[in-house]
């Protein structure tokens, strides 16, 4: 009997672990078979008109072995101001200390690709013996980052992508 009971108790952890985790984000269908985007709803927020908008996110690393991450909207601010365009719309080399968000219109076609450090790799640089330097790298299964763009009607959706060899998408968003 004790043995149910344990059973049944992690049963229903479980599943309210599920339904409190899901019920969390709306999905939105998009572009891509099978893609569903996070729903931020940046743009229906009227102080968003003609601002600079800023996104932090949470980061986790889930599984080191598959690469999968979760992220997680913690704050938006909308800020007076224009952004001076920005000229880097393509990856030209990929860098694996940062990660890499793209900007997409309604019609699928990068509008802007931001490039920010990644909070989960960070190197250090420091003196080494004869004059050389040396180089760590410290992994974090958690942190936090921050992008920034200027508002426009054009910016549909948010994809965010992981440096590696090539690089990963690990989250896509609505705005």
């Amino acid at each position: 009997m004790f043995g149910i009971r344990n059973v049944a108790i992690r049963f229903l952890l479980l599943a309210v672990t599920i339904l409190v985790a899901c019920n969390g984000s709306k999905k939105v269908a998009t572009q891509e078979i099978g893609e569903t985007a996070e729903q931020l709803d940046i743009f229906k927020n009227e102080k968003a008109a003609n601002k600079i908008v800023f996104l932090t996110f949470d980061i986790t690393e889930v599984d080191s072995a598959k690469e999968e991450y979760s992220l997680k909207l913690v704050n938006k601010i909308f800020a007076e101001g224009t952004l001076k365009k920005s000229s880097y719309s393509s990856v030209e080399e990929i860098e694996k200390n940062y990660l890499y968000c793209e900007l997409i219109g309604a019609d699928g076609k990068r509008i802007e690709m931001i490039k920010t450090e990644d909070p989960l790799r960070t190197v250090y640089e420091f003196p080494g013996d004869g004059g050389s330097f040396g180089k760590t790298e410290i992994k974090k299964r958690k942190g936090q980052f921050t992008i920034r763009f200027q508002n426009s009607s054009d910016i549909k959706y948010l994809s965010v992508f992981k440096a590696g060899d090539q690089l990963k998408k690990i989250y896509y968003a609505a705005l």
